[in-house]
């Protein structure tokens, strides 16, 4: 970048640290362990993290196909009793002329 001097004239203003390629300095052996290690205990609590998350969707799998059985289980039943009503009211007709006497000359 280039600004004004107190002469009139432009200079150019040092570089930014952003601007030029900066080599990253190297840290020192016992730095680099603990940052290791830091690292090593965050992928350890995220794996304990999912861990317990894949148990509770376990549990939670179960109880939901346990539901899923008593329903169907119970629709069978209203079925099968909404089948049984409707032949009753179908033979109900039947019974009926079957119990009047047919007529003998």
């Amino acid at each position: 970048m280039t600004r004004p001097s107190a002469s009139g004239s432009t200079t150019r203003s040092p570089a930014s640290p952003t601007s030029r390629s900066v080599r990253p300095r190297r840290l020192p052996a016992h730095a680099r362990t603990t940052e290791a290690a830091e690292a090593i205990a965050v992928m350890e609590a995220d794996r304990d993290a999912i861990c317990e998350a894949r148990a509770t969707f376990a549990l939670e799998i179960a109880g939901l196909k346990h539901s899923v059985t008593n329903a169907t289980r119970r629709l069978a039943e209203l079925e099968r009793g909404r089948r049984i009503a409707q032949t009753a009211e179908a033979v109900r007709p039947l019974r009926s002329m079957r119990a009047t006497p047919p007529n003998r000359r």
